[in-house]
């Protein structure tokens, strides 16, 4: 079994960390291909070192001449690793986001490929340039099997021409890291919680606008937020304009125990997201449904995959996208609701266990690698 990731151990992407250690404990042995050297190994040392396969990048004056050639980049990578793939000789290979794997050629390479779209890789990245329309289009006419994060991705990837099997696996959570605590009604702190990347799509300056309205009301109201990104400057500076920095602790990046910890301490997370200019909008994220395992409520928008995300019965809470008085409403309601909290608990804690079980869900995409196997093996053998 090889995984084909862009980096390995990003804190943004546990999703994918977690999915290759579960799929390895089911019996997928995991070997795995970084394009960029792995990250965060202290924090994620799985797989081990010597399950990495490292492609031996040709001669200079080989590339120039695949490249003189017309050779697509793609096509000169799977070259890089032909041999390395016979030494490992995977049965399945499993490439993470289309961005990742429009470098390979993986016709070429003669084993079944599956590919993980996961939100922004089909929503914004194949429009950010011709290039990347050509390549992600181009990946669609090829591929036969796909799994898709959410619901909308995979009809946004139907709308898009891709006429293969697509199977729906959502990002899972592992339940025994997050116990279930719910909130109790005399409750005084009133902290909340954000957790994300500090871009355009997560909103956070869309929360920030929101608290100054949220404080003017409910002035013990405070906001920990974790999380770095390009914004991460200027999301500092509006909550210095505000007249937040009393109400607002910037963290930073954290590893995931630490998201764990904060969560255990927070009364409510909060996930503002909303659609980009350039059309980047939420797949399926992972920190409300780690929120919901905990038993901690969650406020969010209806941005992109997230009314999927919520239990059918909560999804009427969410808050139009990109608008903070709304969003600001929705908090201060929650806030002035604590005989509401425990119910709501009640019901993300049953749906995490339903629809979010990390193990189960790696044992979904173990039966579609015992699927592509097959086919593959009753094609060699006509």
């Amino acid at each position: 079994m090889l995984h084909v990731v862009n980096r390995y151990g990003q804190r943004s992407e546990t999703f994918l960390t977690d999915l290759i250690a579960d799929l390895d404990a089911v019996g997928w042995e995991a070997r795995l291909v970084s394009h960029w050297p792995p990250v965060n190994r202290a924090e994620f040392p799985f797989p081990p070192d010597d399950r990495f396969v490292h492609p031996r990048r040709p001669a200079v004056w080989r590339s120039a001449l695949g490249r003189l050639a017309g050779r697509p980049a793609r096509v000169r990578g799977a070259e890089w690793w032909r041999e390395e793939l016979r030494a490992v000789r995977p049965d399945i290979v499993h490439v993470h986001f289309a961005w990742t794997a429009g470098r390979v050629a993986f016709e070429r390479l003669g084993t079944p490929t599956v590919v993980s779209f996961h939100g922004s890789d089909v929503r914004s990245w194949p429009h950010a340039s011709a290039a990347n329309q050509k390549v992600y289009d181009e990946l669609l006419r090829r591929l036969r099997y796909a799994i898709a994060s959410s619901q909308s991705i995979a009809e946004q990837l139907r709308a898009d021409g891709f006429h293969g099997r697509i199977d729906l696996v959502n990002p899972g959570v592992h339940l025994d890291r997050f116990p279930f605590a719910p909130p109790n009604g005399d409750i005084v702190r009133r902290r909340l919680l954000f957790v994300g990347r500090q871009v355009e799509c997560k909103g956070l300056d869309v929360l920030l606008r929101a608290m100054r309205r949220v404080v003017d009301e409910r002035p013990e109201t405070t906001l920990v937020v974790i999380g770095d990104g390009d914004d991460f400057a200027r999301n500092r500076e509006l909550a210095r304009l505000l007249d937040l920095e009393r109400h607002v602790e910037f963290r930073g990046a954290q590893p995931h125990s630490e998201v764990a910890r904060e969560l255990r301490h927070a009364l409510a997370l909060v996930v503002p997201s909303r659609t980009s200019a350039a059309g980047e909008a939420e797949g399926h994220p992972v920190a409300p449904k780690e929120a919901f395992a905990a038993g901690v409520p969650v406020i969010a928008t209806s941005c992109g995959g997230l009314p999927e995300v919520f239990p059918p019965d909560l999804r009427a809470t969410l808050v139009g996208e990109n608008d903070a008085p709304a969003l600001a409403e929705a908090i201060v309601a929650f806030l002035e609701s604590p005989d509401t909290w425990r119910e709501r608990s009640a019901v993300a804690r049953k749906w995490a266990e339903e629809q979010f079980d990390a193990r189960r869900l790696a044992e979904r995409v173990a039966g579609l690698y015992g699927d592509m196997r097959d086919a593959h093996r009753v094609t060699q053998a006509r």
